[in-house]
């Protein structure tokens, strides 16, 4: 990868790479809560939303996966990177350089080389922290909803 005849280095591509997967994070949770939206639609008595809302889930979810792809070729480049200078193995790049195609796998796959590197740990741990904090909320919300319907 070049930027205006210079070479990036192995730190250059890390941080471009944390910098669009992590930003990612907030569209894969977007996205994930309009496609279920979409699929909870289909059981709405409307004949037209039986049609509606998987086929709204299946071009959001082709759209994602466009975006997932724009968004590959950075963390690629780093980790091929990462490899020829030696600071990750075979097996770890190769799994990783698939994982960037599978969402959310993507994030995960960088999260862990990043923290092999030790490399943006503080942003790591905060951002676990508020995906589980968001995942318990979600969970303490559906067993009120339970709760209240039952």
């Amino acid at each position: 990868m070049f930027t205006v005849g210079k070479k990036v280095n192995q730190k250059t591509l890390l941080n471009c790479t944390v910098l669009v997967k992590y930003g990612l994070i907030p569209f894969y949770i977007l996205g994930t809560a309009l496609i279920l939206m979409f699929l909870l639609f289909s059981f709405i008595p409307v004949p037209f939303m039986i049609f509606v809302g998987p086929y709204m889930a299946i071009i959001l979810s082709v759209v994602g996966w466009l975006i997932l792809i724009g968004s590959a070729p950075f963390s690629i480049v780093y980790i091929m990177k990462s490899y020829k200078e030696g600071i990750h193995g075979k097996a770890l790049s190769i799994v990783s350089g698939i994982l960037q195609f599978f969402f959310a796998f993507d994030v995960i796959s960088i999260m862990i080389l990043t923290l092999k590197e030790k490399q943006w740990k503080k942003l790591t741990f905060t951002i676990l922290a508020l995906l589980f904090t968001l995942f318990l909320a979600c969970i303490i919300g559906f067993i009120k909803l339970l709760f209240t319907i039952f």
